[in-house]
C-alpha cells in the first residue's frame, strides 16, 4: 500500500492541482453578498435558515447550477487529495509518516460523507435541517483541522536513525 501512494504521486499531485483551480474557478461566481467564501459559506453555515438563504441567493442570482457543479467536483477532490497527501507523508518518511496519512484519509471520508451527503441533498432536493448543517459544518471544521495536522506531518523533523 504504502509503495502504491508513493509511486502515484505524480498522478494525484497533477489531479490534486488541476481539480483545486477547477475548484477555486468555479467558486468565484459563488461570492456574493449572503456567501462572501462562495461554497465556504455554506460549508460553516452551521444552520438550516442560513444554509437555505445560501441556496436561495444562489438561485435568485441563476447560480444554483454552478454550486452543483461545485459540489460534483467536490466529489473527486477529496479522493485526488487525500492520496496525495499520505504519498507525500509516506514519501517524507518524517517521525508521524502514518498519522499524517491516516489525518488526510479521515479528512476525505468527513469531506466525500459527511459533508458532501447533507450539502449535495440541500442543492439537490432543497430542505435541510439544522442537524444536517450542523454535521457537515462539523465536519468541514474537523477536515481543515486533519488536513492541516496532515501538512504538518509532511515537515516535521525525519526520524531519527537507531
Amino acid at each position: 500500500m504504502r509503495s502504491i501512494a508513493i509511486r502515484a504521486r505524480p498522478f494525484t499531485g497533477a489531479a490534486t492541482v488541476v481539480l483545486g483551480v477547477l475548484l477555486v474557478w468555479l467558486d468565484q461566481a459563488l461570492h456574493v453578498a449572503a456567501s462572501p467564501q462562495g461554497i465556504l459559506s455554506l460549508e460553516f453555515a452551521w444552520s438550516a435558515d442560513r444554509a437555505l438563504a445560501i441556496v436561495e441567493a444562489w438561485s435568485d442570482a441563476g447560480l444554483l447550477g454552478r454550486a452543483v457543479q461545485v459540489q460534483l467536483v467536490d466529489c473527486v477532490f477529496p479522493l485526488v487529495y487525500a492520496s496525495f497527501g499520505a504519498g507525500l507523508c509516506l514519501a517524507a518518511d518524517r517521525r508521524f509518516a502514518r498519522a499524517g496519512a491516516l489525518a488526510f484519509a479521515v479528512a476525505a471520508f468527513l469531506d466525500a460523507v459527511a459533508e458532501n451527503i447533507p450539502l449535495g441533498r440541500l442543492l439537490f432536493y432543497g430542505g435541510t435541517t439544522d442537524t444536517e448543517v450542523g454535521f457537515a459544518s462539523a465536519s468541514a471544521t474537523a477536515k481543515f483541522g486533519l488536513l492541516a495536522v496532515g501538512l504538518l506531518a509532511t515537515v516535521l523533523p525525519p526520524r531519527r536513525s537507531p
